[in-house]
């Protein structure tokens, strides 16, 4: 049996209500030479019941034990598939039916390009209406964008299209328990450090937004640490690309989460997340700040930071 030209990964998990429309979404692509694995993480819905009933040759379910880690269903899907292109989409977003024909063309046509994302828009599951995201200003490759992927990931990974040669060489997802729900973003900057990815600046892919959204953690110090880790992982992986970067990008990943975590009252969480980001001897003027605030007593910080919120909303409409 000839390879296909693209295998599609998706792992799922229990939401087998939203998994049809997103199959039907991967099966409507115009390159129809793909396959399709939906990697079934110990689900305990109707997730095989859903594949069976789609009724096409190109899907293959496995089953896989319960682990709660994105990054272990994708591996599985990996080391399953049959095509030298890898595309990863969750079982809760959608493509639009151009999206691989335009991904693998632009591959072709430049084949020293290693791998290659596109702009995303998000969709809002009660409504169904299509929220149009603002484009990044992503820099050419080089430092700046490394600098700028290690302290905001503007890459979604329901855009993603890798050689799997390059995948080989980096590695596939990191499976660990602290990388979870950040593990798409730890494998980015690795395949960035090992070759810069093309963006293609036509959204093609749509983000569902949903109450169960896995990466709408309500606990934002754990949120905290994922990014923390992430970064120190890049770092550790390839130094040359990134340590230059860490302060800078930990000043960018953190400050937001310790800001609302002061504004709630968790100073204690927000004091650990600053010791965690500050790296002396370099200057952070920003989290010296906020761990300042952080020191003083729970009603003083979230008052002063709500104040100065006010103040910045009053002067955007002065």
């Amino acid at each position: 049996m000839n390879a296909p030209a693209v295998s599609v990964i998706i792992p799922t998990y229990n939401r087998a209500d939203l998994l049809p429309e997103t199959l039907t979404s991967v099966l409507g692509q115009t390159l129809a030479d793909i396959e399709v694995i939906v990697v079934d993480d110990g689900s305990t819905d109707d997730t095989a019941g859903v594949v069976a009933g789609m009724a096409d040759s190109r899907l293959r379910h496995i089953k896989n034990e319960r682990t709660g880690l994105p990054a272990a269903g994708r591996n599985v899907g990996i080391s399953a598939a049959r095509a030298d292109l890898l595309a990863f989409v969750d079982s809760d977003d959608l493509w639009l039916p151009e999206k691989l024909a335009v991904q693998t063309r632009h591959l072709d046509e430049h084949p020293e390009v290693q791998w290659c994302f596109t702009h995303y828009n998000f969709l809002d599951h009660a409504s169904g209406a299509v929220e149009p995201r603002p484009r990044p200003m992503i820099p050419p490759p080089g430092p700046q964008r490394l600098a700028q992927l290690l302290g905001y990931n503007f890459v979604g990974s329901p855009t993603v299209l890798v050689r799997r040669e390059l995948l080989e060489r980096t590695g596939p997802f990191d499976e660990a328990w602290e990388l979870r729900f950040v593990e798409d973003w730890e494998l980015w900057l690795r395949l960035e450090a090992a070759s810069p990815g093309a963006e293609l600046a036509e959204p093609l892919a749509l983000y569902r937004r949903h109450p169960a959204n896995a990466t709408a953690c309500p606990d934002l110090h754990a949120a905290g640490l994922r990014y923390h880790a992430g970064a120190l992982r890049a770092v550790a992986a390839n130094p040359q690309a990134y340590a230059a970067h860490l302060p800078a990008a930990l000043t960018s990943l953190l400050t937001r989460v310790i800001k609302v975590l002061l504004v709630q009252g968790h100073n204690d969480q927000a004091r650990d997340l600053c010791r965690r980001a500050l790296i002396a001897p370099v200057r952070q003027p920003g989290l010296v700040l906020l761990s300042a605030l952080a020191a003083l007593p729970v009603a003083g910080s979230g008052a002063l930071l709500s104040l100065n919120r006010r103040l910045k909303s009053l002067a955007g409409r002065v």
